[in-house]
């Protein structure tokens, strides 16, 4: 069955408003070429991601083979970047997700740190003019805002849609291995939220790197990525880095983090 990949200008959709940390600071103390080149990687990166494919599969065969851009829309302002989705169909929750989720992992490869929030809601999107309006985006935009820590936190209008669609979303992918919820380190204090667990894939990325790997293994690389970025803050943007690692052992000790399987079972 072909998969409706449609762009209506006006639907409900997830949106995720994502903003480098410490950018003004990383201008004033690298050059221009050097800031151009962060940039690059980021936009390579989108490019990338849009253009991976995604086959439908029906009686074990290809029965059709499309991209994601076609789910997907990426657009890049200055120091931050917005991920729409076209719809908020269950099939478009979950590419959503697992397109930020890798955003987010391979910006960080890249030592790009970044914060977020991502909310659900009507949006208008009118490619050929330019024209991206609508709540959801504001609401994205002010929870990133407020967001104390490096990571990504959901907005109240996620939750809604999740206590609406858990049930049928559960069935195809590993809730608790993308989402948990955490008491999160916000500017207005620490506040329990839904997080988006990047630091499941990034162990995964080590994983494969690295042959019969054990947990400590991976919670030692998860820390060394967040503790790198010491050496390119100073100052306040430093509380980023001590919030997450405090956020990051308070969820392992907690059982709020999941690891893959694959890592986290004892040989």
């Amino acid at each position: 069955m072909e998969e409706n990949s449609e762009w209506k200008i006006k639907d409900n959709r997830f949106v995720a408003f994502l903003d480098i940390l410490g950018f003004k600071e990383f201008i004033m103390r690298n050059s221009h070429d050097e800031v151009y080149e962060q940039l690059t990687k980021i936009s390579n990166l989108t490019e990338f991601l849009a253009n991976i494919p995604r086959y439908n599969i029906v009686d074990n065969k290809i029965d059709q083979i499309v991209y994601y851009k076609d789910f997907i829309e990426i657009a890049t302002f200055s120091d931050s970047f917005i991920i729409f989705s076209n719809n908020d169909s269950i099939r478009n929750y979950k590419i959503f997700t697992s397109i930020v989720n890798n955003f987010y992992a391979n910006a960080l490869k890249f030592k790009i740190p970044l914060k977020g929030g991502f909310a659900h809601g009507e949006i208008s999107i009118d490619k050929s003019k330019n024209i991206y309006f609508g709540q959801p985006i504001i609401d994205a935009f002010l929870l990133q805002e407020d967001v104390n820590y490096i990571g990504i936190v959901a907005h109240h209008s996620i939750d809604v849609f999740l206590k609406n669609n858990l049930a049928e979303i559960s069935k195809s992918i590993n809730f608790e291995a993308h989402f948990f919820e955490e008491k999160t380190p916000l500017k207005s204090g620490y506040v329990n939220h839904l997080n988006l667990n990047w630091f499941e894939l990034a162990g995964r990325y080590k994983q494969i790197e690295i042959s019969n790997m054990k947990e400590e293994d991976i919670i030692k690389h998860i820390e060394e990525i967040i503790t790198d970025f010491k050496y390119t803050t100073t100052g306040s943007p430093r509380k980023y880095i001590d919030n997450t690692i405090d956020f990051f052992r308070e969820s392992l000790k907690n059982k709020k983090i999941i690891l893959l399987d694959s890592i986290t079972s004892k040989k």
